[in-house]
């Protein structure tokens, strides 16, 4: 459909509703063209069956986590750091499952451990308390925007609004999760189709107006809402939105196997899904996956029944801590100083690495443990143990515990002490038992224990043979009678 251009007569009965505004706050004339400078984005392609839309200019690129304190500068005494990393055996959904498995169990031996500083690697790359500060500022904009709209001065009004919008998008999954949802995201649109309006920029009010009815399609016009002046175009913006209808959206990402949030609400399974039913307009789409940054891109969905499929390209974390711990992965049991370790720990800001790796095996699976010290720049001790394959986190959990008992922690390498030598008569009877041990077990040896057996027994039998035989007195002999007369 096309917008009612307003005639002379309404401009001048919007003239007069406005009489108490200064002027700065006119009602924008019907031909104004939007402004572009203060858009947030700029309108997202169409998200077309089977082909990845490119995400809108507003999705803000993944930033760098905050920077983790150097090792450098920590005190001595301080409680060493440590961190978990367990190695997928592939890149399925199970194996990223199972890795994701591991760590947790591990995790909770390393957190009840009062010998550790511990976080995982997902609360060293995004710390946690990073987002609701984040949110709070942004609720803070929102607010100082409602007084600038109220003094007129709408260039800080947008500007506010639109800051807040990114930060909103940038942490869109911990917002939903917040009381009140989206709430807070869908008044900044609000807001913001309000104080284009009043800047002339009626275009760009209906645009805004569509991201709002997005986030709420119950959005109406409603007096304590919006000023009478925007009547005409909330109703012809949300005309539009119903008259498109709703369409089927299919979220992929590259790779696959990400977990995705459509306007805040996760979806049941992970990427690619299952169509979806997404409304007409600019859907936020929020992605999570192992070892890639998360993201909030912005996909326009045509609605009116058609499919979609909205692909999304992931990427790693800046300057990437996680690459040089997956190039030392086949390293690991070359020597107690693998490389690329120490960079990746320094990079984690942590002291220790607690790495785990699988391994299939004729028997089962191999769980290895590895507990680094990036100190001394070693591999502190080591662990395995073979299990059924489902007993992989179980055992993953046990060698942690055993990985971590019995060394040092203050980063002070000890090498391991070298045994004594033995004494000689230490080695001759070590000798002496394992020539016996060899001797019992050779097949020969009951022959000879047989035949000297049989040699003794001989040998006694003459030797008593000889002892009561019949003795006959030789001539030289006397034989002398006691006794009688």
């Amino acid at each position: 459909m096309s917008f009612i251009r307003p005639g002379g007569v309404v401009g001048v009965a919007l003239a007069l509703a406005v009489w108490s505004l200064p002027a700065a706050a006119q009602a924008p004339g019907p031909d104004k063209p939007s402004e572009a400078d203060d858009r947030v984005e700029p309108k997202a392609e169409p998200a077309r069956a089977e082909e990845a839309p490119a995400p809108a200019d507003a999705a803000p690129t993944p930033a760098a986590a905050p920077a983790p304190a150097k090792l450098a500068e920590r005190p001595k005494n301080a409680t060493p750091r440590i961190t978990v990393r367990a190695y997928e055996l592939g890149e399925s959904a199970p194996a990223l499952t199972t890795a994701d498995a591991i760590e947790a169990q591990v995790g909770e031996v390393l957190a009840a451990d009062k010998r550790f500083e511990f976080k995982s690697v997902v609360e060293l790359l995004d710390p946690s308390d990073v987002a609701p500060r984040v949110l709070g500022q942004a609720d803070l904009s929102v607010e100082d925007a409602e007084k600038s709209f109220g003094e007129m001065d709408l260039e800080k009004s947008k500007q506010l609004l639109k800051d807040a919008i990114m930060a909103y998008q940038k942490y869109l999954p911990q917002l939903a999760a917040r009381g009140g949802g989206l709430l807070p995201l869908r008044d900044a649109w609000l807001k913001l189709a309000k104080a284009r309006f009043f800047d002339g920029d009626n275009n760009g009010s209906r645009d805004a107006l569509r991201y709002a009815f997005v986030l709420d399609p119950k959005v109406e016009f409603d007096k304590k809402r919006f000023p009478p002046q925007m009547k005409k175009t909330v109703i012809e913006a949300k005309l539009l939105f119903e008259t498109l209808g709703p369409g089927k959206l299919v979220v992929d990402s590259d790779p696959p196997g990400a977990t995705a949030y459509l306007n805040g609400v996760k979806l049941l399974k992970q990427t690619p899904t299952e169509p979806i039913d997404a409304q007409p307009g600019p859907n936020y789409i929020s992605y999570e996956r192992r070892g890639y940054a998360p993201f909030t891109a912005i996909f326009e969905n045509n609605g009116g029944g058609e499919q979609a499929s909205a692909v999304q390209s992931l990427a790693r974390y800046p300057q990437n801590p996680l690459a040089p711990l997956d190039r030392a992965r086949a390293q690991l049991d070359q020597g107690d100083k693998p490389p690329l370790v120490k960079d990746a720990a320094q990079a984690l800001g942590v002291d220790l690495l607690l790495l785990i790796k699988t391994a299939k095996t004729a028997e089962g699976s191999k769980v290895t443990a590895y507990l680094y010290d990036a100190r001394p720049d070693r591999i502190l001790k080591r662990a395995e143990k073979t299990v059924p394959e489902l007993d992989e986190p179980a055992a993953a959990r046990e060698l942690a515990g055993e990985v971590t008992s019995g060394v040092r922690l203050d980063g002070v390498w000890q090498p391991p002490a070298a045994p004594k030598k033995p004494s000689f008569w230490a080695r001759f009877t070590e000798k002496s038992r394992d020539d016996l041990t060899r001797f019992r077990h050779w097949k020969g040896f009951w022959y000879v224990v047989g035949g000297v057996a049989g040699a003794v027994v001989v040998g006694a039998a003459v030797g008593i043979g000889v002892g009561v035989g019949p003795h006959h007195p030789t001539a030289g002999e006397s034989i002398v009678l006691l006794g009688g007369n």
